[in-house]
């Protein structure tokens, strides 16, 4: 599998109705997003901040897996 950044089109279809490796896929997005505010300021990820990069995993993997 090849990632793909979401540039537009069609938007993700609701959580409920994705592949199990798709929902994996947008934990695992977004929990490196995480990690990487801690390692660099070293606390909690503001709420803000995590809607932002819940959507881009999102976002993100919907464009990855699109094409399948």
């Amino acid at each position: 599998m090849k990632p793909i950044a979401w540039m537009g089109g069609s938007r993700p279809r609701p959580l409920s109705e994705l592949s199990q490796d798709e929902r994996m896929y947008v934990t695992r997005l977004f929990r490196v997003q995480v990690y990487t505010w801690q390692d660099f300021w070293s606390g909690p990820v503001p709420t803000d901040v995590c809607r932002i990069f819940w959507k881009r995993a999102r976002y993100d993997a919907h464009a990855t897996y699109r094409g399948e």
